[in-house]
């Protein structure tokens, strides 16, 4: 493998690893503002809420539990590809000057 190759799946794992970060972080907010939605909802129940109110609360339940899905399936994507490059790099003999 050739120097210059080798620096290219190196700057790729790092971009991968800071993309995985930021889910991470993206996804515990998502945690944390769906926690809030549901306090907020059980308050708003035990207060006899409107119907209207309580439909646009769960449809942003709703969004915030498909939002951190996908913030999931794209954490498991870029951990595969994060160790399929891992190791890529493992399985090299050594670097070619």
């Amino acid at each position: 493998m050739h120097l210059n190759q080798f620096d290219k799946l190196q700057q790729l794992l790092n971009r991968l690893e800071e993309r995985v970060m930021y889910l991470k972080q993206h996804n515990y907010r998502l945690i944390q503002e769906n926690a809030q939605l549901k306090q907020e909802l059980a308050e708003v129940k035990n207060n006899h809420p409107t119907a209207e109110y309580n439909k646009k609360l769960n449809a942003l339940i709703e969004e915030n539990k498909r939002l951190k899905a996908n913030n999931q399936q794209a954490n498991l994507k870029l951990n595969a590809l994060i160790e399929e490059v891992g190791q890529t790099l493992a399985q090299q003999n050594g670097v070619e000057h």
